[in-house]
C-alpha cells in the first residue's frame, strides 16, 4: 500500500496517508483542521548528500 503526501487547502498542513492500490480517489480531510486536502508530489531523498529548501523546514543539509 503506497503512502501519499497531502496538503490541506485550508490551513496548509502537510501530512501522509496510507492508501490502497487501485482504489478510487477519495476525498481526504486534514487531521488538523478537517479541511479538504489534495495529494502533492513528494521529493524522494537519494542516498548521499542533498539539500532541502522546502518552505516547511527551511534550508537544511541531509547526509
Amino acid at each position: 500500500m503506497p503512502v501519499y503526501e497531502y496538503k490541506c487547502d485550508e490551513c496548509g498542513e502537510r501530512f501522509e496517508k496510507l492508501t490502497s492500490v487501485g482504489g478510487k480517489e477519495v476525498s481526504v480531510k486534514c487531521p488538523k483542521c478537517g479541511g479538504s486536502a489534495r495529494r502533492i508530489i513528494s521529493t524522494l531523498l537519494k542516498s548521499g548528500k542533498s539539500e532541502c529548501s522546502c518552505t516547511t523546514c527551511g534550508t537544511s543539509t541531509f547526509t
